[in-house]
């Protein structure tokens, strides 16, 4: 199998995966909310960040971080600055474990 298709097959399935959880969560009611509460901007960003730590189990990405800068712009632009910056925190959480001392 080429490295091309078994990795359009990696990022495809990992789509896939995210738009069952979009469309089968609650995601998809905070998403067209004209205002979010505290909790809603909390739970909301945990959710996405958690989903977004979880991509490299799936998917063999060859550019570093790309993932996490794309989950927190989009929970960025989805639920505001609040949201986007938990989501941002939450994905930051893998860096402080993996990231090697210096």
């Amino acid at each position: 199998m080429s490295p091309y298709l078994s990795t359009f097959i990696k990022d495809s399935s990992f789509l896939v995966i995210i738009a069952f959880v979009i469309s089968r969560g609650r995601w998809l009611k905070l998403f067209f909310q004209n205002q979010l509460t505290y909790g809603q901007k909390v739970a909301l960003g945990c959710s996405i960040g958690l989903v977004g730590l979880l991509e490299p189990l799936f998917s063999g990405s060859t550019i570093s971080y790309s993932t996490h800068t794309l989950f927190a712009t989009f929970s960025g632009i989805i639920g505001g600055a609040a949201v986007g910056l938990i989501t941002a925190v939450t994905l930051s959480i893998q860096l402080v474990f993996t990231t090697p001392y210096r």
